[in-house]
């Protein structure tokens, strides 16, 4: 009894009847274990050597059975081989990602699972591991049929590249109201989002960007790989009001009571929301008081 190289199933017998010795049985059957096709060979003295029946079992095993007949002498034997098909292991689709990125492969066709190599993944011995390989990986998994008999099959991993995202500034990011800066991004054969705080900015989609508000701003940048890379975002700060944006507070208003007064005395305001800084000079000029950025809309001096 043994297998050749072509994967068929041979057995081998004395013929009955037969002067020239051992016969040969071959048993040809496909991966689920149905019979293709049989043929004998005996000898140049061999009689009548037939194989009858070749067929898979409810035990997974294959059962082959034939006859010898010749002169004075008939025989029937048979033999059980076990039959250890390999499971029909399936590994998936290649699949292609952004390095930084991750995926879950999905095996199927086993009760037990082994992938290898290791690196990239978060469990080697489940049927869908989560991937995160740092370059391009072909992962095998390997399954048992609980008979002994293993199968394999390969999924790949593609892992693209990631573009690198840049901002230079061509002026400070802090200005008066009406000023502006330009921001552009690092060139390369990509396409460009700007995005002020989380919110992307209908229409900038160029390389450059011109920022006339305060605000967070960034770039992602995306490369024909479909693969994107955010920035560090740059901040930008109003911190005067232009000529023309001061007439637009010209009924902003400032009252002092009591006035004259010898003590304590209030200075209040009126005619806008913003906070107000303020800042007290004695009559030679040098600074005696300071209150930044104060929420309400009056302050009391003369205390200390």
């Amino acid at each position: 009894m043994g297998t050749d190289q072509f994967g068929n199933v041979y057995a081998c017998g004395e013929s009955a009847g037969s002067s020239s010795g051992a016969d040969f049985i071959t048993i040809g059957y496909d991966a689920s274990g149905r019979i293709r096709w049989t043929g004998r060979y005996n000898g140049a003295g061999g009689l009548d050597d037939v194989a009858r029946v070749a067929t898979v079992d409810a035990s997974g095993y294959v059962y082959a059975a034939g006859f010898a007949a010749g002169s004075s002498i008939n025989s029937a034997d048979g033999v059980t081989i076990k039959y250890c098909p390999p499971p029909p292991m399936n590994a998936g689709t290649d699949v292609t990602i952004c390095k930084g990125s991750s995926v879950t492969l999905n095996a199927s066709g086993s009760t037990s699972y082994s992938w290898s190599p290791a690196a990239g993944l978060n469990n080697t011995s489940i049927s869908n591991p989560i991937a995160n390989p740092t370059a391009t990986t072909s992962y095998i998994v390997t399954g048992d049929n609980g008979l002994g008999c293993t199968g394999k099959d390969t999924v790949k991993v593609i892992v693209n590249s990631v573009p690198q995202a840049t901002i230079t500034a061509d002026g400070p990011l802090q200005f008066c109201l009406g000023d502006s800066v330009i921001f552009t991004a690092n060139s390369c054969a990509c396409t460009y989002q700007w995005v002020k705080g989380s919110t992307n900015i209908a229409g900038a989609t160029n390389l450059s960007y011109t920022a006339k508000t305060a605000g967070n701003y960034k770039v992602v940048v995306t490369n024909t790989k479909n693969c994107s890379r955010s920035s560090t975002a740059k901040k930008v700060q109003i911190v005067c009001k232009s000529d023309e944006s001061l007439s637009a507070i010209s009924e902003f208003t400032i009252a002092v009571s009591p006035n004259p007064t010898a003590s304590e005395f209030n200075l209040e305001w009126s005619g806008t929301n913003e906070k107000v800084s303020v800042v007290v000079l004695d009559l030679v000029g040098d600074r005696v008081y300071q209150s930044e950025s104060a929420d309400n809309n009056q302050l009391k001096f003369g205390k200390d």
